[in-house]
């Protein structure tokens, strides 16, 4: 807009404050709030919105790529699985909740889901930059990778930029979820180098803006 770059103040997204601002206290708590048990490692997977997975009758079709039978069996005794879908695909997903398995596309507050989980996986969504500040592991699962580079495009090539390897099928998941575990803080380092590239100012934007 031919804006004089000094009349951007950078002070992070408000909305953000609070994922670095919190009690362990309130961790026990949310857990507590959802039924998952205190000692589970907890994994968030919130998938992008393909607004192009749509049938004949405009209805979306996107669903879960993950077996939830084979996660259950396999990461079920110590891990639980939290799914945040966009409304229209969660209005079509079925999933029977269980101790390893929770749908929390409904969920009102995302930053909740954030704070209490151990690792991110994600595809193409602007939540890598959020949940950077956590410095937490993060992991990418471009099953369609082709397909959405054909429909959507991303700002860059996330091959290259993300701290992680980019993910084509679910063996390849679940494979690294079990090296994500077993090299935890080395992919924690990782996150922390992403967001101090990509995040520059974070925890305080909701003071700075209301001072400046």
């Amino acid at each position: 807009f031919h804006m004089d770059k000094t009349l951007f103040k950078r002070f992070g997204l408000p909305r953000n404050d609070e994922l670095v601002n919190y009690s362990e206290t309130r961790v026990s708590q949310i857990k507590k709030d959802l039924g998952i048990d205190q000692e589970k490692k907890i994994l968030l997977y919130a998938p992008t919105f393909r607004e192009y997975c749509r049938d004949n009758g405009n209805q979306i079709i996107q669903d879960v790529k993950i077996d939830l039978t084979r996660w259950e069996k396999e990461m079920g005794d110590a891990c639980v699985l939290l799914i945040r879908a966009h409304y229209e695909v969660a209005k079509t997903l079925n999933i029977s909740a269980n101790q390893s398995v929770l749908d929390v596309s409904s969920y009102p507050h995302l930053n909740d889901l954030l704070i209490i989980s151990d690792a991110l996986i994600s595809d193409y969504s602007s939540i890598f930059f959020d949940y950077s500040i956590l410095h937490r592991p993060m992991l990418c699962y471009a099953y369609d990778y082709d397909e959405y580079l054909k429909n959507r495009g991303t700002y860059f090539d996330i091959k290259e930029k993300l701290p992680c390897d980019v993910i084509e099928n679910e063996d390849g998941l679940f494979t690294e979820i079990e090296r994500m575990f077993q090299n935890y803080e080395k992919m924690c380092e990782k996150t922390a180098r992403f967001q101090g590239e990509f995040i520059t100012e974070y925890g305080a934007a909701s003071k700075k803006t209301c001072d400046y």
